[in-house]
């Protein structure tokens, strides 16, 4: 899995401000982390490129196993002219920028700070396919339809995200390519926030019926 991606921890170096932290860690696992799927692949001792948002404490992005892993697809179907909305540490631009169906690959990334400090590492290793745009995906406008969406501006997996994915979706429908059979318009673990959302769905149902005595 982790050949069509890039050593992370060579390209980036520690940068910190008031705001985000971005660094590399020896993964060592904590007794929750040996007994959580989501961390099932890591092993110890495993060098993790991070970058953390220190006002919202939450991890932005990783080159974590589990990243990889859930990014996997996306890596494999991305074609022609792809739209990715969040830049993160640049792992998924890094690993199809050089796929020969590539044609150009369009960032859209809402908070120009974390560009800075990831771009210090990155501007020596994109290619001339790359733009990035300092711009809220939800008001971006695009000009152009393309063969690849996909949407990553998610720090965390959680059932209230599925109706921004919903929108996005509805936003991005007329933008894609479907002359082309091999489109894809996607999101980051979009089946496992739509789970989320139908379980959250189902205990609001128990406990409304409790409430009105159904």
């Amino acid at each position: 899995m982790n050949a069509t991606f890039k050593d992370m921890s060579a390209i980036h170096s520690t940068i910190k401000t008031d705001r985000y932290e971005l660094s590399t860690k020896v993964y060592k696992p904590s007794w929750r982390e040996k007994t959580d799927l989501e961390y099932l692949g890591q092993e110890e001792g495993d060098i993790i490129t991070y970058l953390v948002d220190k006002q919202k404490r939450e991890m932005v992005m990783s080159d974590s196993f589990m990243e990889k892993r859930t990014n996997q697809d996306f890596i494999n179907k991305a074609n022609g002219d792809v739209l990715i909305a969040g830049l993160g540490i640049g792992m998924i631009i890094l690993a199809i920028q050089d796929k020969e169906d590539v044609r150009s690959i369009t960032v859209v990334e809402i908070c120009e700070e974390l560009k800075d400090i990831v771009m210090v590492g990155l501007e020596k290793v994109l290619n001339d396919k790359v733009t990035i745009i300092i711009e809220d995906i939800n008001k971006f406008k695009p000009t152009k339809k393309y063969d690849t969406v996909y949407c990553d501006i998610w720090n965390t997996i959680d059932g209230i995200n599925w109706e921004e994915m919903k929108s996005l979706t509805r936003k991005f429908k007329n933008h894609i390519n479907r002359d082309n059979e091999n489109y894809l318009l996607d999101h980051w673990r979009k089946e496992d926030v739509r789970k989320l959302d139908r379980e959250y769905n189902m205990q609001l149902k128990k406990l409304q019926n409790m409430t009105t005595g159904v």
